[in-house]
């Protein structure tokens, strides 16, 4: 593959997920996308002393998705 053929994938595959974001937020009970600050506040929270007795679990951040 040469390389416009290369940068046309990249595009196409780009526009795919832009779309594929939007559908997924139109689902979101909470109307948005989780902002990157409110994933790592959730991992640091479980890295931190206060999650010393949290043990095997899944912790969905997913702005009430799976609920």
């Amino acid at each position: 593959m040469d390389m416009q053929g290369k940068i046309a994938l990249v595009t196409a595959a780009a526009a795919d997920l832009e779309e594929l974001i939007k559908a997924a937020v139109t689902r979101n009970p909470m109307g948005r996308a989780a902002r990157p600050e409110e994933i790592g506040e959730v991992a640091v929270f479980l890295l931190s002393d206060k999650a010393s007795f949290v043990t095997g679990i899944a912790m969905p951040v997913d702005g009430v998705t799976l609920a």
